[in-house]
C-alpha cells in the first residue's frame, strides 16, 4: 500500500459564511461560527431549553456571587459535584451550538454560574450576548439578499418594458 503525500492535494476554496467574534472586545477571546447558518438557530433553541432544565436543577445548591458552592460541611462536596456537572452540560450545549469549544474563551477562567449584572448567571448574559449577534447578522444577510435583487429597481437602473421594444 503506497503512502499518501498532501504536495498533490488542491484546495476547493469558497465563502462559508464563518465571522469571527471577540468576546468583551478582548483580542485573546474570539470565537468562529458562521451566525447565519440556518441550523445555528435550531441548535440554539433546543440547548437553551436543556440548559434551562438544567439550571433549575440547581435550585438546592445555593451559590456564591463567583460561581461556588455557598454550602458548608459536608453538603459542600454535593454541591460542587452538582455545580461540576453542570458547568460540562453548559460546555457540551455550547460545542453543539458553535460547533467548536468556545467554553474557555467566553469564560475565561471564570465559572458560567458566576453572577453578573442584573442578578443573571454568566451563561445566561453570554446566551442572551450571541442570540443578539446571531440575530443581527441574520437580519444584516437578509437585507444585504433582498437589495441584491430589488434594489436595482428602487434606483431606477431597471424597469419593465413591454416585450418587443
Amino acid at each position: 500500500m503506497s503512502k499518501k503525500t498532501t504536495s498533490n492535494v488542491g484546495s476547493i476554496n469558497f465563502s462559508d459564511g464563518f465571522k469571527e467574534f471577540r468576546i468583551n472586545n478582548d483580542p485573546d477571546r474570539v470565537i468562529r461560527f458562521n451566525p447565519c447558518d440556518v441550523d445555528i438557530i435550531q441548535r440554539f433553541d433546543k440547548a437553551v431549553k436543556e440548559l434551562r432544565e438544567e439550571r433549575d436543577k440547581l435550585e438546592d445548591v445555593r451559590i456564591k456571587a463567583d460561581g461556588s458552592p455557598a454550602e458548608e460541611g459536608s453538603e459542600i462536596e454535593k454541591a460542587a459535584e452538582t455545580l461540576a456537572r453542570f458547568n460540562q452540560v453548559i460546555r457540551a450545549k455550547l460545542a453543539y451550538i458553535f460547533k467548536s469549544d468556545v467554553f474557555d474563551a467566553v469564560f475565561n477562567g471564570q465559572s458560567p454560574v458566576a453572577l453578573v449584572g442584573g442578578g443573571k448567571m454568566l451563561f445566561e448574559a453570554f446566551m442572551d450576548a450571541a442570540f443578539d449577534v446571531i440575530d443581527q447578522e441574520v437580519a444584516k444577510e437578509t437585507e444585504a439578499r433582498v437589495q441584491q435583487y430589488t434594489g436595482k429597481y428602487k434606483e431606477g437602473k431597471a424597469y419593465l418594458r413591454p416585450m418587443g421594444s
